[in-house]
């Protein structure tokens, strides 16, 4: 009679393989491989290295990016590329802004309650991008101000 095969035989799910304990900086670390051995990503939860408050969980994964899922929601995974895509869309979005202010000093074309709703929508995109592009956002901010 044979063996039945696991959900890590089958490729079904990926295996955790704890890294041996031989350094400090070991401790915690994960591979996750597949069904051929191979490494997938890397993880490791641990407290932020700046003392900041709470936890981080790390993913550092091969040639993919992966989809990420947390308590049932999935995620995305920022990349460089898109960063620059969600910069270049929040500089047309400052462009239009700075138009629509420019178009309401020069004209009666907009009432005070179209000027207020236009000022918090700006505001909820400039929340948004923050929020999208954490630290990346503040560097463009830094950029701006120069």
């Amino acid at each position: 009679m044979s063996a039945a095969l696991t959900p890590y035989d089958i490729g079904d799910r990926l295996e955790p393989v704890p890294w041996s304990l031989d350094t400090h900086d070991r401790y915690g670390l994960v591979d996750f491989d597949d069904e051929e051995g191979t490494t997938v990503f890397t993880t490791v939860g641990k407290t932020f290295d700046d003392g900041s408050e709470g936890y981080l969980l790390s993913v550092t994964s091969g040639a993919f990016t992966p989809t990420v899922e947390i308590d049932g929601d999935r995620t995305v995974v920022v990349t460089e590329e898109m960063i620059a895509g969600m910069r270049e869309l929040a500089d047309w979005a400052e462009r239009g802004w700075q138009d629509f202010c420019h178009q309401t000093r020069e004209t009666d074309d907009y009432s005070a309650v179209d000027i207020a709703d236009a000022s918090h929508r700006w505001h909820l995109a400039q929340g948004a991008l923050s929020s999208l592009l954490g630290d990346a956002g503040n560097d463009r901010e830094n950029e701006q101000e120069k």
